[in-house]
């Protein structure tokens, strides 16, 4: 079952640093602010969970090393918290940006950021540090159980306002979006290339999302699972060996399920449909050449 866990791992990485990439060899002012800033401090985050998952799969502890998994399993549960938190961070940030709305005029304090990322999940380990230690010394599922359940929620609540956003901004007019781009050149070809871009970067965040509210929804089932206390701990890590093989064999396969279906089907029914609208409205009047492109490029793409 530990090999499953790796690939989950190793499936959600990628893609992360895949955008990480992206941003890296991006021409866009906007991203090299603080979002560039907040992605980096995530990917790290993401790094160490990872590293840190796949050692406490390979290794084992003795009694006298108990303190050891508790260490680990603490930097585990800091790493995925500051990661989600990040990634929270980073979908408020896109927001602002890409709607054009009043947010986009609230100054940055890191401050916040350091408080929100790193300072409460280290407040929220300490909280738990009883249920840490006695997972480290039973290793059994109840000692993380409301670790778990918080870890879960909070995966869900972040990756529900991904969607609602995502909502929001895809019915946001065309010419809030042409502004946000901010090409340094303005022509065509460069600003086909933005837009391609940019469909990309929402394709890889959105299996990210996916994969990850499989990953929460496993953690909200252990956590409730284990503290209402459903099964017998003598039967209950099977079970919950065979639901995590399960959610992440759903993550792995069924993002790109998903992905596929999206850019056939709901793309060519619902996406262009926003767009001709939007030219109607907007951009026919503001950038006659943007709308020809934006025409031809929808004509391409049926």
């Amino acid at each position: 079952m530990a090999v499953v866990d790796f690939l989950a791992d190793f499936i959600l990485l990628p893609l992360f640093i895949y955008l990480w990439i992206s941003l890296i060899f991006s021409k866009d002012n906007n991203l090299r602010i603080n979002f560039y800033t907040l992605f980096c401090v995530t990917g790290v985050f993401e790094v160490i969970s990872a590293v840190v998952h796949i050692l406490i799969k390979l290794l084992s502890f003795s009694t006298e090393q108990a303190w050891v998994y508790t260490v680990l399993i603490a930097i585990l549960h800091i790493g995925e918290m500051s990661a989600t938190m990040g990634k929270l961070f980073n979908i408020i940030d896109r927001y602002e940006v890409m709607s054009g709305d009043a947010l986009c005029e609230i100054k940055y304090y890191p401050i916040c950021e350091i408080i929100l990322q790193i300072v409460l999940p280290i407040l929220t380990a300490l909280h738990l540090c009883d249920y840490l230690s006695a997972a480290a010394a039973l290793r059994i599922m109840n000692g993380t159980s409301r670790w778990f359940l918080y870890q879960g929620i909070l995966n869900i609540i972040v990756y529900s306002t991904f969607i609602m956003m995502g909502i929001g901004l895809s019915v946001k007019p065309l010419a809030r979006f042409n502004r946000a781009i901010r090409c340094t050149n303005s022509n065509d070809l460069r600003r086909k290339k933005a837009i391609r871009y940019y469909k990309r970067m929402v394709e890889a965040t959105g299996s990210i999302c996916i994969s990850h509210s499989f990953k929460a929804s496993y953690q909200i089932l252990v956590g409730v699972i284990a503290i209402l206390e459903v099964f017998d701990i003598s039967v209950s890590i099977p079970y919950m060996d065979t639901l995590n093989f399960v959610t992440n064999g759903l993550s792995i396969y069924f993002t790109p399920f998903v992905l596929v279906i999206f850019s056939r089907r709901v793309r060519r029914s619902l996406q262009w449909e926003i767009f001709k609208k939007a030219i109607n409205r907007i951009v026919l009047v503001k950038n006659k050449t943007f709308a020809k492109l934006l025409m031809a490029f929808s004509r391409e793409h049926h």
